[in-house]
């Protein structure tokens, strides 16, 4: 897939959520704000021809609660069953002596599977994922918002808003 052929799918994406064309920035990125909720990134890996679609779920807890929820990550992300077939992983460009490292979820389409139908599939799985997940983090993470202010790592980039 070439990045011409992912630019028309995006702007017609855009125009069936009635949102107006979407388009990558420089960098081949996207972010979509879903509902002032969550944010969806893309971004065009042009090297091994793939779409990756991620979201920040939120921060790893830490003490004793971190064993936990990393445990029950790993048994979600068998199979894809408890993730709607994405991945969850922690943000590895975070230093976890500066601040608290942060779940994210993400997937990988391929660029020859790319359609229109599929990708709108893939996106209203990964929004329903995202909110569970967020909220099973909320769980661990009692004293944190579910949808804390989004980090450098994933989300600087111009967004739509949904």
């Amino acid at each position: 897939m070439t990045i011409e052929i992912l630019s028309n799918l995006l702007a017609r994406l855009g125009e069936s959520l009635n949102m107006g064309p979407l388009q990558l920035n420089a960098d081949g990125a996207l972010g979509l704000e879903i509902d002032h909720r969550l944010t969806l990134g893309m971004q065009f890996d042009s090297d091994r021809d793939r779409l990756l679609i991620y979201a920040d779920i939120g921060p790893l807890p830490q003490g004793t609660e971190k064993e936990s929820l990393m445990n029950r990550m790993l048994q979600a992300n068998l199979f894809g069953r408890l993730t709607a077939g994405a991945t969850l992983a922690l943000a590895s460009d975070i230093d976890p002596e500066e601040q608290p490292q942060r779940v994210v979820l993400w997937k990988a389409i391929d660029g020859a599977a790319l359609e229109l139908s599929y990708l709108e599939q893939t996106l209203q799985n990964m929004i329903s994922a995202v909110e569970d997940w967020q909220d099973a983090l909320q769980e661990w993470n009692a004293d944190t918002p579910a949808n804390p202010e989004m980090t450098d790592f994933a989300f600087n980039m111009p967004g739509i808003r949904v």
